[in-house]
């Protein structure tokens, strides 16, 4: 019986050792060979370079190419750091285009793609080129300019219950309006949802979160209720003095320098070198009741989600 458990042991170890091997040789180096291949992104808007510093480092492509002879893989990544160009040296051979996808679409979302199918490389010293083109440069440049923020939202009070929504600053109290490009493309119009008596009802246009009660002792729509709070979880709306999707941890929270300093409460990891739980901030005001709840995600400490209470009295 213990050799019979010797002998299992023994051969786990061997397959785990030959899958492990295995696995290693299915990914290359971008450094394995003599052929230069430069693969660039191109399409930027010029008014990327307007963005906060924090949320152009999250921005970024991956592409995964694939040698069509030994299936090999190689990942490479087009990010703000690497001016969008890196330079891969690979060996001879055919590579196909095996995925191109953006990264952190919640922060600035883009569609990337690569024209050719695959890229043949040849030892004759010549650098290939491979584009990574966005699908819809106009589309990215007018999304990052309702995601700019206004001087007005910059002034305002943290607690003055405004948000910046397509470029334009309105009372939290009036998000519910049809106009609103996050609400007009709802399967069932805002006219057309009304909510019972005493009755909650939460509303999602556009990765937006709008939770309301009516109060009444009638039924009414939706937009005549009562709202809770607001939950962004996606770069399309902004807070007051600036507070926005993809801002680092140090950007909001620093005590002297944060967009709103110190938070009243923190819920997460103790050190922020353990990438275990995301963690999440929150500012309470005492007059108004009103709670601002921002959580921060432990990939890279960014806003990753933005919680606006009304009322809540904490």
């Amino acid at each position: 019986m213990i050799r019979h458990k010797k002998y299992l042991s023994t051969v786990f170890v061997v397959v785990a050792f030959v899958l492990l091997m295995t696995g290693c040789q299915k990914h290359g180096k971008l450094n394995e060979g003599d052929c230069k291949l430069d693969v660039v992104l191109i399409g930027i808007p010029e008014n990327f370079e307007d963005l906060p510093d924090s949320i152009k480092e999250l921005c970024g492509v991956e592409v995964t190419l694939k040698n069509i002879s030994n299936e090999k893989e190689y990942t490479i990544h087009l990010d703000y750091d690497n001016g969008f160009k890196v330079q891969a040296n690979l060996n001879p051979g055919t590579y196909a285009v095996e995925k191109c996808v953006g990264n952190h679409s919640e922060v600035l979302a883009f569609t990337p793609e690569v024209q050719a199918d695959s890229v043949t490389l040849q030892k004759d010293k010549k650098t290939k080129k491979l584009e990574v083109e966005i699908k819809d440069t106009n589309g990215l440049d007018d999304s990052i300019s309702d995601i700019m923020p206004t001087k007005k939202i910059l002034k305002l009070d943290m607690f003055s219950r405004k948000i910046q929504i397509d470029g334009k600053v309105i009372a939290m109290t009036d998000i519910l309006n049809k106009d609103l490009s996050i609400f007009r493309d709802m399967d069932t119009p805002i006219e057309d949802i009304d909510v019972e008596p005493n009755e909650s009802y939460k509303i999602s246009g556009d990765e937006i979160i709008v939770e309301v009660y009516n109060t009444s002792s009638k039924t009414v729509n939706v937009a005549k209720c009562k709202v809770l709070s607001i939950e962004i979880t996606k770069n399309i709306a902004i807070l007051p003095k600036g507070v926005m999707f993809g801002q680092s941890l140090q950007e909001v929270c620093n005590a002297e320098n944060g967009l709103y300093q110190t938070p009243d409460k923190c819920k997460g990891p103790l050190l922020l070198d353990y990438e275990l739980d995301n963690m999440t901030c929150t500012y309470n005001d005492e007059s108004s009741g009103d709670k601002i709840s921002i959580r921060f995600n432990c990939n890279g400490w960014y806003v990753a989600d933005i919680k606006y209470q009304f009322e809540v009295y904490e």
